[in-house]
């Protein structure tokens, strides 16, 4: 096999591997996206109850229940 021919094989293996790694950084990327998402929503629905429990305590110590 000639040179030529070997290093544009070995030329394509890389494109192909650093295409690879390109897909995989996209997806994680993505993926990250989302489960930022759903912590955001996550977060602030913890917020919402801890503030319904700290009014219902507080409507205990008052004794207005």
């Amino acid at each position: 096999m000639s040179d030529t021919v070997l290093a544009a094989i070995v030329t394509g293996g890389f494109a192909v591997v650093v295409a690879i790694l390109g897909l995989f950084a996209r997806a994680n990327k993505r993926d990250h996206n989302i489960n930022t998402v759903k912590l955001d929503t996550l977060i602030r629905g913890h917020d919402r109850i801890e503030n319904k429990i700290d009014g219902h305590i507080n409507d205990h110590a008052k004794g207005d229940l």
